[in-house]
């Protein structure tokens, strides 16, 4: 994947997993990890309160799968969790 393939999905995770909080949550993007059609998005909301959303990515756009205030391990495994 290019460089600008990986920066376009990024910027496309980031808007998705900020558009889930409205602007008194104070929701910030920490980390976004991408590996294949799966992404990890680690947050801050509240100030510091540690969030994190999973996508799986099919029919051409990023889908919200699983999300919590904890980390799910595997995520990037699709033979350990079959989103």
């Amino acid at each position: 994947m290019s460089e600008a393939a990986v920066a376009a999905d990024e910027q496309d995770l980031r808007r998705l997993a900020l558009s889930h909080w409205s602007a008194a949550a104070r929701a910030r993007v920490v980390t976004v990890t991408v590996t294949s059609d799966r992404a990890e998005v680690t947050m801050l909301v509240n100030g510091d309160y540690e969030y994190w959303q999973y996508y799986v990515h099919f029919d051409g756009a990023w889908h919200l799968t699983v999300e919590g205030n904890g980390p799910t391990w595997g995520w990037d495994d699709p033979r350990v969790i079959k989103w």
